[in-house]
């Protein structure tokens, strides 16, 4: 029989709910307060570069998409939805209020090497700046942490008319590694980002200053995981 290929179980997911409720509920309070922050940047209006308007809802995309590919067991898929997370959150972070680097941003395939010299992790400030060029490379590298070992060993399945067979299991340790640092990628990105605005937002913005003080206060509630693997290889911003 033809198997159906375009449709998801929903039951890795639930299974990954009931299993890990801690971590589940960590994840549900970062994209509620990135959904928060979004909200704030939109109501704001031209205060913020336009590209940050509208990037936002599609890096909140990214990471709830990490999360929950990691949930259905499919860990380096995951990883790399976290790295494309990783490089739109060092984009935003670096125009969110500058109009010039925002043009720069939308001709970046016309003047490449501008924009790699202007858009680089060590430009990103506030103490989580190291920490996210290190997700960056673990979530950017086969062979890091798990990916040349994620199954668990084979066992041999039943007979069939096709003869023995295989069967195999992801190995829930990176799973659960995965979704950690699609936890961390959010996390990192909403401290750096508000970091970044309390250095150079105008200080007579005094209600938008208020709103993001709240954000600050409520992430700072939020406990994540703080180990992170780190990375092997050339370090390269």
């Amino acid at each position: 029989m033809r198997p159906t290929f375009l449709v998801l179980s929903t039951e890795p997911i639930s299974e990954f709910r009931k299993q890990n409720k801690t971590l589940i509920s960590a994840g549900e309070d970062l994209l509620w307060l990135e959904w928060q922050l979004i909200s704030i940047v939109l109501l704001a209006g031209d205060v913020f570069a336009p590209t940050a308007r509208l990037a936002l809802q599609e890096l909140h995309s990214y990471h709830r998409e990490a999360c929950l590919l990691a949930m259905r067991k499919s860990p380096n898929v995951g990883l790399a939805m976290t790295r494309m997370a990783c490089e739109l959150s060092r984009d935003l972070i670096l125009l969110i209020l500058d109009k010039d680097m925002d043009a720069l941003w939308h001709n970046r395939e016309a003047d490449s090497k501008r924009y790699r010299q202007e858009f680089r992790f060590d430009r990103i400030e506030g103490v989580f700046a190291d920490k996210f060029y290190e997700l960056y490379k673990l979530s950017s590298r086969f062979g890091v942490h798990g990916h040349t070992n994620l199954l668990q060993t084979p066992n041999l399945g039943s007979k069939s008319s096709l003869g023995d067979h295989l069967t195999v299991q992801i190995d829930g340790n990176f799973v659960l590694s995965s979704y950690v640092l699609a936890l961390r990628s959010i996390e990192m990105f909403l401290h750096s980002f508000l970091h970044h605005l309390g250095l150079h937002l105008p200080v007579s913005n005094n209600a938008l200053r208020r709103d993001l003080s709240i954000v600050v206060e409520q992430l700072n509630a939020i406990h994540v995981p703080a180990d992170m693997p780190k990375a092997r290889g050339k370090d390269l911003h």
